[in-house]
């Protein structure tokens, strides 16, 4: 969960950056990136299995907090303006940091967006709350680890099929990967 909140804590402020300086196709492009990371932060809060990209945003709707992320996330996903995508997001983060704070893991984190330092648009300061999450580490290998980079699993390092070479199979219930 660190390593996503991370991911989202060193994007969030791009989308918004670039938008800000015209740069509407990167914007989208970034927000696109932030809604997989989001959604992949999702399933680590409720423990569940993500899958490969053909059944992601299949088994995301499945989730308890779907309902009332996947408005949000669409509109980020589908935003013309990097404001529009601004309010979209931030809402988003809002619903993510009651998540958060449900699993009592850390400290209560904010549940409010805030000014990027003296910029005029807000973020969640996703690398604030990934910092609460690897001070709890208790482990001192991982806790090392921890320490010198946030960069997660396999799948929060890279997408690409390929190299990650996973098998995935159906129950019926969902997918698993061997």
């Amino acid at each position: 969960m660190a390593s996503s909140w991370q991911r989202i804590g060193q994007e969030e402020h791009l989308l918004l950056r670039s938008g800000f300086i015209g740069d509407e196709l990167a914007s989208a492009i970034i927000a696109s990136r932030l809604v997989r990371d989001i959604i992949n932060l999702c399933f680590l809060i409720e423990r569940k299995y993500a899958p490969y990209p053909k059944w992601f945003g299949t088994t995301f709707k499945h989730l308890k907090c779907s309902d009332q992320l996947i408005p949000y996330l669409w509109n980020a996903q589908t935003a013309t303006t990097w404001r529009e995508r601004e309010h979209a997001f931030n809402n988003a983060y809002k619903h993510l940091s009651n998540m958060h704070n449900g699993l009592k893991l850390t400290e209560k984190i904010p549940i409010t967006v805030s000014y990027f330092y003296d910029r005029t648009f807000k973020v969640m300061n996703g690398e604030r709350v990934a910092r609460l999450i690897a001070n709890q580490i208790e482990e001192a290998d991982i806790n090392q680890l921890a320490e010198k980079h946030l960069i997660g699993n396999m799948d929060q390092i890279t997408h690409n099929t390929d190299f990650r070479k996973i098998h995935c199979w159906s129950d019926g219930e969902g997918q698993y990967a061997r």
